[in-house]
């Protein structure tokens, strides 16, 4: 268990020091706004697909698949829990607390962190969790942010590249297809990439933040505890009713629902009319403190699974 812990905080470390490459890159003009958001793209639509494909490409196994789809069903239960417990917190006043509350950033963080931590065979399961994730954000998070039903899109979930990647890997797995070795290995040397340019994008992403303003928003504190201590202790809670899985495959829907603030809801404040700054702000101090909440969180959950 302590090899486990030490595991993980030694990586998240590593992870905020790459992090703090990329705050130094944006601060000494090295890299600018439109810098940032060019990297943010290859994360998103072609290192972290990447990592997703590669997760698939693995014998068949119907267990493996059986544990995956109980994954989709976690995952959405803890975000329907989570919804709740944030709108009993913040009620209708300030919704972009609640998103704060609901959406972690499990795609961003996740991925490199499981990746890391547990093996990249295990972004196969984080990959389940995502396909229930996504679709709740395209469709519950946009309504929430945006206070308009026709907001909301089942098409928009479906575009998204992390489904569209779990799709393309599902069908390599099912089919057994075989790809050529030239084809596995650049994809697998693009997916190795994933962790390194998303801790820099973050980096870069907090460089563009005042933080020292938004210390003293007293909803911002709230919003991280609830994100990344409440939401976490209601995850596991609800990841000991099913100890019938393995405890690394809770671990990764752990991890998920762990990480700070996701960056789609300052997105999502920023398209439609809401207190940007604020967003931005919750989504940079929960993730730095994420490296003091995460570890002992994990050592909790190795404890009771």
């Amino acid at each position: 268990m302590d090899g486990s812990i030490a595991v993980l905080a030694g990586q998240i470390v590593s992870m905020f020091l790459i992090m703090a490459v990329g705050f130094i890159l944006v601060r000494s003009k090295l890299v600018d706004d439109h810098g940032v958001s060019q990297l943010s793209n290859v994360v998103m639509y072609v290192a972290n697909p990447a990592a997703i494909v590669v997760s698939f490409i693995r014998p068949f196994d119907y267990t493996e698949l059986a544990n995956g789809l109980w994954s989709i069903a976690i995952s959405l239960l803890v975000l329907v829990v989570t919804s709740v417990l944030a709108q009993i917190a913040f009620r209708k006043k300030n919704v972009v607390s609640q998103a704060a509350v609901i959406f972690s950033n499990s795609g961003f963080i996740g991925i490199p962190l499981v990746q890391s931590v547990l093996g990249i065979d295990y972004v196969f399961y984080l990959s389940m969790v995502l396909v229930a994730y996504n679709i709740y954000v395209w469709t519950y998070g946009v309504y929430l942010v945006s206070g308009d039903k026709k907001q909301a899109s089942l098409t928009s979930a479906l575009k998204n590249p992390v489904v569209i990647s779990v799709c393309v890997g599902l069908v390599i797995y099912l089919t057994q297809l075989a790809l050529p070795d030239m084809v596995v290995t650049a994809i697998t040397d693009i997916a190795n990439l994933n962790t390194g340019l998303a801790m820099l994008v973050l980096g870069a992403m907090l460089a563009g933040a005042d933080i020292r303003s938004l210390l003293r928003d007293r909803k911002l504190y709230k919003a991280s505890l609830l994100r990344l201590v409440v939401a976490p202790l209601v995850t596991i809670a609800l990841l000991c009713a099913f100890g019938f899985l393995p405890v690394n495959v809770r671990l990764v829907t752990l991890i998920a629902y762990a990480a700070p603030t996701g960056v789609i809801v300052a997105m999502f404040a920023d398209k439609f009319g809401k207190d940007y700054r604020y967003a931005a702000g919750v989504v940079s101090v929960s993730t730095l403190l994420s490296l003091l909440t995460m570890p002992p969180i994990m050592a909790l959950a190795l404890a009771l699974f």
